[in-house]
């Protein structure tokens, strides 16, 4: 699956930084793999996400997921570079 912004709502704004919900069926490991999964839907030049930006996500099959939080690292075009700070629970 490839990222889909219907399922990213921005829950704070302040300071510079801002923290966003997300919902997918894919994984960490595709979320974190190569910086292209946010692609040019948020890299700055056409979406919003900013280094130091946080993203709250449950990750994997609906149901079942797993819950994370990602930190922004990199932003450049095409570009969103994301690593995954914790994995809080692992229903698996």
């Amino acid at each position: 699956m490839a990222f889909d912004n219907d399922f990213l709502t921005v829950i704070a704004v302040g300071a510079g930084q801002t923290i966003y919900s997300y919902s997918t069926e894919d994984t960490i490991n595709t979320i974190t793999a190569d910086g292209t999964y946010f692609g040019t839907d948020m890299d700055g030049t056409n979406g919003q996400m900013r280094v130091g930006d946080l993203i709250l996500a449950i990750t994997g099959t609906a149901g079942a997921g797993v819950p994370a939080i990602f930190a922004v690292q990199a932003v450049a075009t095409g570009r969103v570079t994301v690593s995954a700070v914790t994995t809080l629970v692992d229903f698996s």
